[in-house]
């Protein structure tokens, strides 16, 4: 594409008038054409020059106007008209027009031959692909000597924030910064804008490029704060989708927000930060084209990191599936832990993340991409303070061995270990705010042979966290007291776990089926409350009197009565039962 002021220095248009108020910098022209039909207009398809001696319409008073009016409407890029010949000169209506479009008529000499006019233009043209072409391979080859290197994404945002003279940043689905351009240290207020020192307030520009970029991502701004911003959807050349953000009470930053894929989904952005100035494209074609190049580059980078992170998982996931089937030997199973550096010998507990839903605004996020998030950071966590552990992904669940340090002190082994998984907790919270997760953790284990019996205690702590109303928090097999014994029962004893279920709350069970009753959920919510009739109504919406009456039917279908102490103790037992079985079973 040429812009106006180009065209204008070439040989042809020495003797030109520009008749229009028209940008002269912003690129329009991308071919030449003649347009000697009154009805050209409709046979246009975008950034041509026209180029016209109105001779058709000679003497048509109106009818002129008509087509002149017909092109300037049009997705044409320029008009030239040669005036004096046939049409003395253009009514000021269609002067006016032409200036409200901002769309540019250039008079030219009658002695100018088309023939030399097209020559010209096309020559420009070809030289400006050309030169597009060539600048264009550099920049690839430069891209592919950053992907064959080791600079990753790092370099590539550096690299592209060198030649569009922007700053870029990479950042994955919900918003947390991969890669960036910037240099807080090397920060200067006359480097803040993508323009030089002359363009607006550099103060301004310091703020928005660098101070508050972080205090929203694209993931937000496409999200639950996209009313703050402008949003436009585009398509770059080669079909790379991308957004324009500015933000409503700020509009002169723009944010160009490309999607990056990984080879398997789409699974970030890369931003290009610009400022907005007046008569000037914050970002032009060129620049498109070369962060085109960049986002593919920052693809090969991601499936890279998708490959590792697969091969991994695969490793990992399939030595911790061998560890929990329970068909090694103590021996056996340190044998084959040790293959990955896993030293079993002075013992482990087992910690499973298990995601229970994701929230509202995770829409733009699969399930998968949130347990490969919870997976890397609880990995981070738990490789930090037990390096020898394994960390494993398993669908919508996170399987940890943690495994204690040589030489560790016993007495402090629980206190770090409950420390390393609150701040793992923590960690999710944070960094996963659109998921909830329960978290389990087992007994301690020193018998390698065990990994099975520790991993369905944590998964039982992790199911009785549910139960009992927690989420985004830990809780330990060894805390769940009653749980504990009551579980161990239910392995060793099932039948005499059910019927002694059955006598108590068999009656009961019966009766809210036929008649979708709620005694059940009344008692359970009663133990809940310390049995307090008060609480329990409020918690169930009802009446202190209908929670009496329900307690009072439930003694007299199961002859055991929630007010009597040895009764109530009873239930207790039995509702909790019921509970783990319901849990285990699921």
């Amino acid at each position: 594409m040429l812009s106006i002021g180009e065209i204008l220095k070439s040989k042809c248009f020495r003797g030109a008038e520009l008749l229009t108020d028209a940008g002269l910098d912003e690129p329009v022209i991308g071919s030449v054409t003649v347009g000697e039909v009154p009805d050209i207009a409709q046979w246009l398809t975008g950034g041509e020059m026209v180029l016209t001696t109105l001779f058709t319409v000679r003497g048509a008073g109106g009818e002129k106007c008509k087509m002149v009016e017909s092109i300037i409407h049009s997705p044409a890029g320029a008009l030239v008209v040669k005036l004096g010949r046939f049409v003395e000169s253009l009514p000021p209506d269609i002067i006016e027009l032409a200036n409200e479009r901002r769309f540019p008529i250039i008079s030219l000499p009658a002695e100018v031959r088309w023939t030399n006019v097209i020559m010209d233009v096309s020559r420009l043209l070809s030289q400006r692909e050309l030169a597009k072409l060539t600048w264009l391979e550099a920049v690839r080859q430069q891209f592919g000597r950053v992907t064959s290197g080791e600079g990753g994404l790092l370099a590539i945002a550096k690299t592209l924030s060198g030649l569009i003279g922007c700053r870029i940043i990479i950042e994955d689905l919900l918003g947390d910064v991969l890669a960036h351009s910037l240099e807080p240290d090397s920060f200067r207020l006359e480097d803040a804008g993508p323009r030089g020192k002359e363009a607006g307030d550099r103060n301004s520009e310091h703020a928005l490029l660098h101070g508050n970029y972080a205090s929203t991502s694209i993931f937000d701004q496409l999200g639950k704060d996209s009313n703050r911003y402008r949003i436009e959807q585009n398509i770059s050349p080669n079909s790379h989708l991308y957004y324009i953000l500015s933000e409503r009470k700020e509009p002169t930053l723009k944010k160009y927000a490309f999607e990056l894929d990984n080879g398997h989904d789409h699974c970030g952005y890369l931003v290009v930060l610009a400022v907005e100035q007046s008569d000037v494209v914050p970002v032009d074609e060129t620049q498109i084209l070369a962060i085109e190049k960049a986002v593919e580059a920052a693809n090969i980078e991601m499936s890279k990191v998708r490959a590792s992170i697969d091969a991994e998982m695969r490793l990992m996931g399939n030595l911790f599936t061998l560890l929990n089937s329970g068909n090694l030997t103590h021996q056996q199973a340190i044998r084959r832990a040790s293959f990955l550096q896993i030293d079993l010998t002075a013992g482990f507990i087992v910690c499973i993340v298990d995601l229970i839903h994701a929230v509202e605004e995770a829409a733009s996020c699969t399930i998968e991409q949130l347990m490969e998030r919870a997976f890397s950071m609880s990995k981070r966590i738990a490789l930090a303070y037990f390096p020898g552990s394994l960390v494993a992904l398993d669908g919508k669940r996170v399987n940890i061995l943690l495994v204690p340090p040589a030489g560790i002190d016993p007495m402090r082994r629980r206190g770090l270990i409950g420390s390393t998984v609150e701040r793992i907790a923590q960690g999710l919270e944070g960094i996963v705010p659109v998921a909830k997760f329960r978290i389990g953790t087992s007994s301690f284990h020193d018998d390698a042979a065990e990994v099975n019996i520790a991993y369905n205690e944590a998964i039982t702590a992790a199911l009785v966290s549910t139960a009992t109303g927690r989420t985004n928090g830990v809780t330990n097999f060894r805390d769940l007291g009653l749980y504990k014994l009551l579980l161990h029962v239910n392995r060793s004893h099932p039948e005499e776990a059910r019927e002694f279920y059955s006598d108590a709350l068999g009656t009961i069970e019966e009766y809210d089926q036929k008649r979708e009753g709620d005694l059940l959920h009344t008692l359970a919510m009663f133990f809940a409350s310390r049995e307090n009739i008060n609480d329990t109504a409020a918690k169930l919406f009802t009446h202190r009197h209908t929670i009496r009456y329900r307690l009072q039917r439930i003694a007299e279908l199961s002859g055991l009565d929630p007010l009597d102490p040895d009764d109530r103790e009873v239930l207790r037992i039995a509702v909790k039962l019921k509970q783990l079985i319901s849990l285990v079973q699921s």
